[in-house]
């Protein structure tokens, strides 16, 4: 039993390293507890676990599973491997908002605003799910977009009845500097 968490900790601990050695967007730096990170690798492990039972019986493996893998990965710091695997997710044919969401939240993280807004806009058109066209917009006015950050803007403004003075102000600063 010693053993065995000797060798977790030693993997946790090389795969902080490398993590810590990434500068990209992608890959960030975290600081956990080592327990926590013992945590991590257990829902890990598990939602792993719970997608290859499934696949093995030939289905796609559960939305929940990859959302929660995802997560943990996030956690961990390793942003490209979350990607992928709502990616994979999308691939394997899991339509689920949760799904989107959350690969259009990392894309924004990594300064990638045009494929998040393709999550969102999925959001809003495949799920009705009007409240993503002020994600969108947002993801629009951080990657320099002020036309399109304007239109949904507006749709998001009429749909739900309210305004934002900082989305206001951004859109018209971003038509400024254009």
């Amino acid at each position: 039993m010693l053993k065995k968490i000797s060798k977790t900790l030693l993997v946790i601990i090389i795969a902080a390293v490398f993590l810590s050695a990434c500068k990209s967007d992608w890959n960030v730096k975290v600081d956990l507890k080592p327990e926590e990170r013992v945590k991590i690798e257990k829902a890990i492990e598990t939602s792993m676990g719970i997608i290859k039972e499934e696949q093995s019986k030939g289905g796609t493996g559960k939305a929940m599973s990859y959302v929660s893998l995802a997560r943990s990965y996030e956690k961990l710091g390793d942003r490209e491997k979350a990607i992928k695997l709502y990616k994979d997710a999308i691939d394997y044919g899991i339509f689920a908002s949760a799904v989107h969401h959350n690969l259009g939240r990392l894309y924004e993280k990594v300064g990638e605003y045009n494929l998040a807004v393709k999550q969102y806009v999925i959001l809003t058109d495949k799920f009705n799910e009007k409240n993503y066209l002020y994600d969108t917009t947002w993801a629009y006015i951080r990657g320099k977009n002020s036309e399109d950050a304007d239109k949904y803007y507006k749709m998001w403004q009429s749909y739900s009845g309210k305004t934002d003075a900082s989305a206001e102000k951004a859109i018209k600063q971003l038509t400024i500097n254009n």
